[in-house]
C-alpha cells in the first residue's frame, strides 16, 4: 500500500468515527489530484522525466516536502499518471464497444475499437500525451497495475480481430498479431499529432483511420498482388 494509500484509509477510518472529517478528506483528495494533474502537464510540456519536483509544487502552490505526504518519488508520481491514463482510456474504450448494437458484424466492432481510441486520444488530454510520452522512453516506469490493464487491453484487440478474421471478413493470411501492433501503435500517436484547430474533427480522423487501416486487410483485397502489379 502506498502512502497515499495508507493516508485515505487512515482518514476513512477515522471519519467513520467523527463525520465532521470529512472536509478534511475531500480537500486532501482534491490537492493529489492537482498534484497528479501538474505532473501531467510538465511530462508534456517538458518532454522529460527528470523535471525537478519543485515544478510541480510550483505549479500546485504548495512546498516541494508537501509532495512526499502524497508519493514516495518522483518514479510512483508518473507510474500513479500513467495508471490513471490506462484505466481512464479502458473505461471509455469498453464503453465505446459495450453501446454497440448486439446484432453488430464482428469488423463493425473492429472498426468502433478503431474510431474510439482515436477519439479518445484526439481529446489532447495531457494524461494521454503523458503515457504516449513515457511509454517511448527506455525503462519506463511502468508497474504490475499498468501492465494489467495494458494486457486486457490486448485481450481486447485480439478478440476483436480474431472474430473478423473467423467470420471470413479479414484475409487469412493477414498476421492479427501484427496488425494489432499497427493498429494500436497508429492509433495512440493521434494524441501528439492531432489538433483540434484544424480541418478534420475527431469523428472524421477516427474514420479515416478506420478506413486507412482496414481497407488493406479486408477478404478479397489482396496487398501483395496490388504491389506486384499482377
Amino acid at each position: 500500500m502506498g502512502v497515499d494509500d495508507w493516508w485515505i484509509v487512515r482518514q476513512v477510518d477515522r471519519m467513520s468515527a467523527n463525520p465532521a472529517r470529512g472536509p478534511i478528506r475531500s480537500k486532501a483528495i482534491e490537492k493529489r489530484q492537482r498534484i497528479l494533474d501538474a505532473t501531467a502537464s510538465i511530462l508534456v510540456a517538458t518532454g522529460s522525466t527528470e523535471f525537478p519536483l519543485q515544478d510541480v509544487a510550483n505549479a500546485v502552490g504548495i512546498y516541494t516536502a508537501s509532495i512526499y505526504y502524497y508519493f514516495d518519488s518522483r518514479e510512483e508520481l508518473i507510474r500513479e499518471v500513467l495508471l490513471s491514463s490506462i484505466t481512464q482510456f479502458h473505461a471509455q474504450f469498453s464503453q465505446s464497444l459495450a453501446a454497440l448494437p448486439a446484432h453488430c458484424s464482428p469488423l463493425d466492432r473492429l472498426r468502433e475499437a478503431i474510431r474510439a481510441t482515436v477519439r479518445i486520444n484526439a481529446s489532447m488530454d495531457d494524461y494521454k500525451r503523458a503515457y504516449a510520452f513515457v511509454l517511448g522512453q527506455p525503462g519506463r516506469l511502468l508497474d504490475d497495475a499498468i501492465r494489467a490493464q495494458r494486457t486486457e487491453i490486448r485481450r481486447i484487440w485480439s478478440k476483436l480481430l480474431k472474430e473478423a478474421k473467423d467470420a471470413g471478413q479479414i484475409a487469412r493470411d493477414v498476421d492479427i498479431d501484427i496488425l494489432r501492433y499497427v493498429l494500436t501503435g497508429a492509433t495512440q500517436w493521434v494524441s501528439y499529432w492531432y489538433r483540434p484547430e484544424g480541418p478534420l474533427s475527431p469523428d472524421q480522423v477516427a474514420d479515416a483511420f478506420a478506413d486507412l487501416l482496414l481497407n488493406g486487410c479486408l477478404n478479397g483485397a489482396s496487398l501483395r498482388s496490388s504491389a506486384s502489379g499482377t
